[in-house]
């Protein structure tokens, strides 16, 4: 990795709430989350936060987590289960106004396809 690379990788975030401390404390400590509290607002800073650290996990990662960790079942659980509150709550705000949620995946921001930004497809 180079320096600019080095850089680049941003530490763990301080938590949000009890969601993120969870996670954080598992990718600190290298253990299985443990004691998960439920989803209270998918769209709050704290679920948030979670479902950014558990992304940056296939990106560029934090120092002092293991890079293995991002494939680690229990945390892709988690990811998974964030991401179907999110978009549940999404598709019911949306769906009122006539629009569908059809898909959702990651914009290549470079032209060697590194990953880039989230989208939600979405059909009126």
């Amino acid at each position: 990795m180079t320096a600019l690379a080095e850089r680049a990788v941003s530490a763990l975030p301080a938590p949000r709430g009890p969601l993120s401390a969870c996670v954080l404390a598992a990718l600190r400590d290298g253990g299985p989350p443990r004691d998960l509290p439920p989803v209270r607002d998918p769209y709050g800073e704290d679920e948030q936060l979670t479902l950014y650290c558990l992304y940056e996990l296939h990106y560029r990662g934090f120092p002092g987590v293991d890079a293995e960790r991002e494939w680690d079942l229990d945390l892709l659980r988690v990811r998974q289960a964030l991401e179907r509150e999110f978009l549940t709550a999404l598709r019911a705000e949306v769906h009122p106004s006539g629009l569908t949620v059809v898909g959702t995946g990651n914009v290549p921001i470079n032209r060697d396809f590194s990953p880039g930004a989230m989208i939600v497809l979405i059909s009126v």
